[in-house]
């Protein structure tokens, strides 16, 4: 099928613009002696064009969606790189109990338990994002339970649930059972802070 007079005038219009800008350029790169070598041989005028022509396309791009964002066209801007996080591979978490009489609070040990706690490939939710805080309060929970110097708590330990063990990173109480340590800010390595009350 052959193009219509209309379209054909304006791919012809359409090549000429790129003739013109293409010698252009050329032309900016021999006007000047250091830029002139970048054209001394075949190999080095195809390299130089092309990446002058993607610093023209990406420089385009990021111009259209600035002007876009400015006037509302877009929402937001477009990231090219999505970043993912690192998932959580191990914590250290710091667990004490706090035994309530009455008014009276009391914590069972002078040092809190220190335990390291790590994740397997089994215990991911998702292979990039690693698990969520709401495994992690599970499996802290269960070592608490199986701890020899708590026996004689135990009973009490065993009404203890899992949304009762509260979580801290550094002062920031950690909440979302749904949410992944990893877009908690919770990285490899951190210390944790638990307290559970009894």
């Amino acid at each position: 099928m052959m193009p219509s007079s209309k379209e054909f005038e304006v791919l012809e219009s359409f090549k000429r613009c790129i003739l013109l800008f293409h010698t252009r350029i050329y032309e900016l790169y021999n006007s000047n002696d250091l830029t002139k070598q970048l054209l001394a041989s075949n190999w080095s005028k195809y390299i130089t064009l092309i990446f002058t022509y993607m610093f023209i396309a990406i420089m385009t791009h990021q111009v259209l969606i600035l002007i876009g964002c400015h006037l509302g066209l877009i929402s937001k801007q477009v990231d090219l790189f999505i970043e993912t996080p690192t998932h959580c591979s191990h914590v250290y978490v710091s667990a004490n109990i706090i035994q309530k009489n009455g008014k009276l609070k009391r914590e069972l040990f002078s040092r809190p338990i220190v335990y390291y706690i790590e994740f397997g490939p089994d215990d991911y939710e998702d292979p990039d994002l690693g698990t969520t805080l709401g495994f992690l309060r599970g499996k802290l929970l269960a070592l608490l339970r199986e701890n020899e110097l708590l026996n004689k708590h135990n009973q009490q330990l065993k009404h203890i649930q899992c949304d009762q063990l509260q979580i801290f990173k550094k002062e920031r109480l950690l909440t979302d059972d749904d949410e992944f340590l990893c877009n908690m800010d919770v990285n490899t390595g951190d210390k944790l802070t638990c307290i559970a009350q009894i």
